[in-house]
C-alpha cells in the first residue's frame, strides 16, 4: 500500500515558539513519527510505504492563488506519474510539465494533504473542483491543536485517513476529520460551510450538493487546467442589516451574495437596487446563496428584477472557489 503525503503546514505541522505557532520542519515529520509508533501492526498488515513532499509549508490563513495552483500542479503531477489510473486517461496532461518528482516510480494508492484548519475548506472545495473523477482517494488532514497538545485530533484524522486508503473505499476528495468526542469522517471536500466562531467542529449537510457550474457555463471544464487568477475577481459578502455595499472596481467579474438563513436579502431599501443596478450595468453576474428549496417570502419576488441569480443549495465556499476559477478564465 503507497501512500503519498503532501505536507503544506498549518497547526498539523506547527510548533510554539516565544508564543506563537509556526510551521517547523521537524513537526511535520513528527505526524508520520506518531502515526508509525501507533500503527505498526496496521503497516505490518497492509505493508504500508509512505512517501512525502512539501511545496510550500505555510499557516493556512495565508492561502492565495499562488499556493492552491502550486498544490493542484503538485497533485496532478502524481496523477501523471500514476499513468495506469482512470484519472490521467480522463484528463489530458500531455503540455503539463511535472511540478514535483518523486524518487521512486510508483503508484500510489492514496493521497493525503495535510493543511491548516483556517482555510482547510477553500482548499478542499479546490480540490474537489479539479480532480472530480480521481480513481484514488484524495484526503485532507488538519488538527485543531499543535500535536503535542493532548486536545489535537491531527493524529485521529490522520489515521483515519490512511485506514481508509487500506480499506480500498470510494475514491474522491475528501476532508478527514474528527469533531470533539467523535469518531473521524470523510467529509465530501465540495460540500463544507465555513467554521462557526470559536469552533473546531466540521459542518455539512446531506441535502447539499456539489455545484459545478454557473450559468451557461459549460459542466466539463477541467478546472485543474485552470490557473486561479489574483486577487480574486470574485467579489463575496454576507447580508448584513444596514451595511454599506462595496464600490465596484474593474476587477471584479461576478458578485456572490450569502442570503439570511431563510435564503433573503433587504429587497425593500434603496442600497441593495442601486447596487445591483450598477453591477448589471457593468455586466457583473451576481448570485446569491444560500436559499432553499421552501415557500418564499415576499421580499424574494425581486431577485428577478435585480437580476440576482439564485444558485441551487450548496456550499458557500464551494460557490466562491467555484466562480474563482470560472472568472479565472476571462
Amino acid at each position: 500500500m503507497n501512500i503519498l503525503v503532501i505536507f503544506t503546514g498549518g497547526t498539523i505541522a506547527s510548533c510554539e515558539n516565544d508564543g506563537f505557532l509556526a510551521p517547523n520542519e521537524a513537526t511535520k515529520k513528527k505526524l508520520l513519527a506518531l502515526y508509525e509508533k501507533k500503527n505498526s501492526k496496521t503497516i505490518e498488515k497492509h505493508n504500508i510505504s509512505f512517501d512525502s513532499i512539501s511545496p510550500y509549508q505555510i499557516l493556512s490563513e495565508n492561502l492565495d492563488a499562488h499556493y492552491i495552483n502550486q498544490l493542484v500542479a503538485c497533485i496532478k503531477s502524481i496523477l501523471i506519474k500514476n499513468c495506469a489510473r482512470t484519472e490521467t486517461s480522463a484528463l489530458d496532461f500531455s503540455s503539463e510539465k511535472a511540478a514535483y518528482h518523486i524518487a521512486q516510480e510508483k503508484s500510489y494508492d492514496g493521497i493525503i494533504v495535510t493543511h491548516g484548519t483556517d482555510t482547510l475548506q477553500y482548499t478542499a472545495a479546490a480540490l474537489g473542483l479539479c480532480f472530480p473523477n480521481t480513481s484514488i482517494p484524495i484526503l485532507l488532514v488538519s488538527s485543531n491543536y499543535i500535536l503535542n497538545n493532548s486536545r489535537a485530533n491531527g493524529l485521529s484524522n490522520f489515521t483515519a485517513a490512511v485506514e481508509y486508503i487500506c480499506q480500498k473505499k470510494e475514491a474522491g476528495v475528501f476532508v478527514s476529520y474528527s469533531n470533539q468526542g467523535q469518531s473521524a469522517v470523510m467529509y465530501p471536500a465540495t460540500k463544507l460551510f465555513a467554521h462557526l466562531p470559536y469552533s473546531d467542529t466540521l459542518y455539512t449537510s446531506d441535502e447539499l450538493i456539489a455545484i459545478n457550474t454557473l450559468d451557461n457555463y459549460a459542466q466539463d471544464i477541467d478546472f485543474a487546467s485552470i490557473s486561479l487568477c489574483e486577487p480574486s475577481p470574485v467579489l463575496f459578502f454576507h447580508a448584513m442589516p444596514g451595511q454599506i455595499y462595496p464600490t465596484l472596481t474593474d476587477n471584479i467579474k461576478a458578485i456572490i451574495i450569502e442570503s439570511y438563513h431563510s435564503g433573503t436579502l433587504c429587497t425593500a431599501g434603496s442600497s441593495l437596487k442601486s447596487f445591483c443596478e450598477n453591477a448589471f450595468a457593468k455586466k457583473i453576474p451576481m448570485y446569491l446563496v444560500g436559499v432553499e428549496n421552501r415557500t418564499a417570502y415576499e421580499s424574494t419576488k425581486a431577485y428577478e428584477e435585480l437580476h440576482i441569480k439564485v444558485l441551487p443549495k450548496s456550499s458557500p465556499i464551494t460557490a466562491y472557489m467555484l466562480a474563482w476559477y470560472l472568472y479565472s478564465r476571462k
